[in-house]
């Protein structure tokens, strides 16, 4: 209990920021969707990307029914289902490191690396951004699969088989990247100790076909549909672009457990080699690389968003808990188990303290749509509002001004610079600016206006 409550405690501090922010670009335009889907269900297929995240869609119109327009709630919901992945964690470590061989370990292990994925900031997109909750939820689908599945190699119990399909099942409703879930069954079978396996040996891999079946013809169907999607022919896709973003990535994910084992090897540096051996470090270090891996085909960034880094980072996690426990269990002294323990402080508090800097960053993300939220509230009476230069999608304005504006979202023109058509008359004209992050008022029909 007290384990839980220092995690909940850690995870809860690190990500409160995320509490009092607005709502951030296309969650304006998920407000369209979800009250679509309100008024008639079958509109649930007008989600983006339908089907593929039924599960984070339905969560979205559920915080709306429920919070509507107050995005604290929505936020607090997102901070909830962390949490809860962060419990997954460490039922999940502890269960693949339990063996008699490591006695108590497994479940300092899972203690440490509860306690640093809850706190993490690297994939802090996941809980600070409301659109990307498919990301949480493709975690816990992908966390319960993988710690039933582990649970069951251990009892043989057909209950905990059933669990693992079943959430196995939430994990491919949640987001399309659930086919690297397999692979990560794999990783356990050839990682992980088991204490006791099924009757048959063979069983344990027959067991597996299900879910290699079911991601492979997920896998074939989603590639027939997506191949005339223009959508993804623009953002993903093999190119010779992935050998710029896996490398990048996986490094930038690897760099918080190399500070752990830089520590564990002062304490004791004879371990080093024995360390790289150890099937958890493998199992880890396997994991981060085969998540990150269909991610990389991302063809607009030089290396993976935050919210993409959300599921890898359980990888990270568990290399930083077991260098972790092995340093603390091997220093000799009272004193040298403190510094090991000031190494995991100072770690979390670094995070804690980036992800208050992260969470600006989300400020500035959300002011083109509070801005004109603010202007359009102030000009409700002007003719047309002409905005240049608007760094979002014309759904995403549109909402916003439909639902937290009196203003008619026919009467917005976007446009961008240079465009030389005239304004029309009565119009109040505005450009964004990126350098300063402000909506600027340029121009006012005559006579003014209120907020002119």
């Amino acid at each position: 209990m007290l384990a839980g409550a220092a995690v909940a405690l850690v995870g809860g501090l690190a990500y409160w920021p995320a509490l009092d922010n607005p709502f951030i670009a296309d969650d304006y335009a998920f407000f369209v969707y979800a009250d679509n889907f309100l008024h008639d269900w079958h509109h649930l297929a007008g989600f983006p990307l339908g089907w593929h995240r039924l599960v984070a869609n339905l969560f979205f119109a559920l915080c709306f029914r429920l919070f509507g327009f107050e995005p604290a709630g929505y936020y607090a919901a997102s901070l909830f289902v962390h949490l809860l992945n962060a419990a997954l964690v460490a039922l999940l470590v502890r269960e693949v490191t339990t063996s008699p061989a490591n006695g108590g370990a497994s479940g300092r292990m899972a203690f440490v690396a509860a306690l640093f994925f809850a706190a993490y900031e690297r994939p802090q997109e996941a809980v600070f951004w409301i659109t990307a909750s498919h990301e949480l939820f493709l975690a816990t689908g992908a966390l319960a699969t993988a710690f039933f599945y582990a649970r069951w190699r251990r009892t043989g119990r057909a209950a905990d088989y059933a669990a693992a399909l079943a959430a196995f099942v939430f994990a491919a409703f949640s987001k399309e990247s659930f086919v690297v879930i397999p692979a990560l069954l794999l990783l356990i079978e050839i990682f992980a100790p088991v204490e006791r396996r099924p009757e048959a040996s063979g069983r344990a891999w027959l067991a597996q076909a299900p879910f290699w079946l079911l991601a492979a013809g997920n896998l074939a169907y989603f590639h027939l549909w997506q191949t005339p999607d223009p959508w993804y022919g623009k953002f993903y896709g093999l190119t010779p672009h992935f050998l710029v973003v896996y490398p990048r990535s996986v490094g930038r994910l690897l760099f918080g457990a190399l500070v752990f084992a830089a520590a564990g090897l002062v304490v004791e540096r004879s371990r080093a080699r024995v360390w790289l051996k150890e099937k958890t470090v493998g199992l880890w270090l396997a994991w981060l690389l085969a998540v990150t891996l269909p991610y990389s085909l991302v063809l607009y960034v030089n290396y993976l968003p935050s919210r993409h880094n959300y599921l890898p980072s359980v990888g990270v996690a568990g290399l930083v808990a077991f260098f972790f426990v092995r340093a603390w269990e091997r220093a000799g002294s009272r004193a040298a188990r403190a510094g090991v323990a000031a190494v995991l402080v100072v770690a979390l508090a670094a995070n804690v303290v980036a992800l208050r800097r992260k969470d600006r960053d989300y400020g500035l993300r959300a002011q083109p749509t509070e801005q004109l939220i603010t202007l359009l509230n102030l000009n409700r009476a002007a003719a047309s509002v002409v905005v240049y230069d608007f760094p979002y999608e014309s759904i995403v304005s549109d909402a916003a001004a439909k639902y937290l504006t009196p203003f008619d979202p026919k009467r917005l023109r976007f446009r961008k610079t240079g465009d030389g058509r005239s304004v029309p008359p009565g119009s109040v004209v505005l450009r964004w600016r990126d350098d300063t992050h402000t909506l600027e008022l340029m121009a006012c029909p005559g006579g003014g206006l209120p907020g002119c």
